[in-house]
């Protein structure tokens, strides 16, 4: 679809295209777009063969590409067809609690050349469709940030967080519990399949997990590289089955090499659709010879792991990271969604500066579930929540006294608090190991 509009130069058009092939070879336009995405990231242009594996799962993903074009004639820049600006999506599936899958408007690959910066495409850009999204009917958006500053503006809030972690794997490694069902090596291209039936199981009962693209299963198996989409052989993998025989997780790892010392083993992957399966993944990566750390980057906040170690001073927390971002788009309809571990009445203004989630709403809930009415504008209100703020709040991830304390909440009171903290406190963490 093209949507050409007026822009900050009339030179400036907008075009909205899926990621189309030719017969089987991607079109000159995603061509230019891909060019334009790896400049923006700063990676090397694909070949013709990689270019047309992405462009596949791309169309595997339902990709909707944006990009922006100036078609000012100036010698020796760079063609015309490679966008000054680009933007993507796609839906997937959020786990909002209670076993409960909501689609989520995704965004991606969001670039603006340093050159055309400060004209307001970003903006144009996702004001566009997030308007299209809310249109469609989809109650929430979602976004991984390259750049926390940027999206807290257009209404997103950080709602996942993740911790990165080494675990010393020498002689002070050890469980408390005692082995259950079996862990097996595996070829890592068997988790083309499996892979995606066990992560299937984790979505469907973890609070906060999306679910994954097509490369996701290309590059844990070993199929695509981390870089490129060709073989990757550094990728080991382990296979977690319980006493009936039946998968429950699996890990993905590669040796960091000889020169780092301690000598370290990187998880690529590790998902786990039970408890005991995550222990018993953690039990096969401690007894791997001649390693001394195992570093994984997306463990959950509220690991069981350290209290599952003999030792859990082996167990260091290196960093901590943002993973999912939210931004609601339909009140009504992400608040009627979600599950929910608390009760409670409450009456809240929405603030949005673009107006999508904007309103007075009363939200009643009990039993897990929720109900929603909009009230009048000059009815009154327990308080009034900025729609990042609401975002960070969504899946449980962050304290409504949290955000107070932080000045996050400016002129509630401590009952409207308690109340908003009481209603979307959750038991467990909302944890996403998915990047997109």
């Amino acid at each position: 679809m093209d949507t050409n509009a007026a822009t900050a130069s009339s030179t400036l058009r907008i075009e909205q295209f899926p990621a189309d092939t030719e017969g089987g070879i991607p079109s000159s336009r995603f061509q230019g777009w891909f060019d334009a995405v790896d400049a923006g990231f700063h990676e090397s242009s694909p070949d013709a063969a990689h270019l047309a594996e992405y462009a596949k799962g791309y169309a595997a993903d339902n990709r909707v590409l944006w990009g922006v074009y100036d078609d000012e004639p100036r010698p020796g820049v760079w063609s015309p067809d490679i966008p000054v600006a680009t933007y993507a999506t796609m839906v997937n599936s959020m786990n909002v609690g209670g076993g409960r899958l909501l689609d989520a408007h995704q965004i991606t690959a969001v670039t603006v050349r340093p050159t055309h910066r400060r004209r307001g495409l970003l903006r144009r850009l996702i004001t566009s469709d997030l308007e299209q999204a809310a249109r469609s009917g989809l109650g929430i958006a979602a976004l991984t940030a390259s750049e926390a500053t940027i999206y807290g503006r257009f209404g997103f809030g950080a709602a996942t967080f993740t911790r990165e972690v080494e675990v010393d794997v020498q002689e002070r490694f050890g469980l408390r519990t005692p082995p259950a069902g079996t862990v097996e090596m595996a070829d890592p291209a068997s988790l083309q399949q499996l892979g995606p039936e066990i992560f299937a199981r984790f979505h469907a009962s973890t609070p906060g997990s999306v679910a994954r693209q097509y490369a996701y299963a290309k590059r844990v198996s070993g199929r695509w590289g981390h870089d490129k989409p060709e073989p990757d052989k550094s990728i080991r993998a382990a296979v977690h089955y319980d006493s009936s025989g039946t998968p429950q997780g699996y890990v993905s790892y590669r040796f960091a090499g000889w020169s780092k010392e301690p000598y370290t083993m990187k998880v690529v992957d590790l998902v786990a659709a039970t408890g005991e399966s995550y222990r018993e993944l953690w039990r096969y990566l401690g007894s791997i010879d001649l390693v001394q750390r195992i570093s994984w980057s997306l463990a959950p906040v509220e690991d069981p792991l350290p209290w599952a170690l003999q030792d859990g001073r082996g167990y260091a927390a290196k960093s901590a990271e943002d993973v999912l971002w939210l931004r609601i788009l339909d009140p009504v309809h992400a608040f009627q969604a979600r599950h929910y571990d608390g009760e409670g009445r409450l009456a809240l203004e929405i603030v949005d500066p673009l107006g999508l989630a904007a309103g007075r709403f009363l939200l009643e809930a009990a039993g897990g579930k929720a109900r929603v009415h909009p009230l009048a504008p000059d009815d009154a209100v327990d308080l009034s929540v900025d729609v990042d703020v609401l975002g960070s709040l969504y899946l449980g991830g962050v304290r409504a006294g949290t955000l107070a304390a932080a000045g996050r909440l400016p002129g509630a009171t401590e009952d409207a608090i308690g109340k908003l903290e009481r209603i979307f406190t959750t038991r467990a963490q909302p944890y996403c190991i998915t990047h997109f």
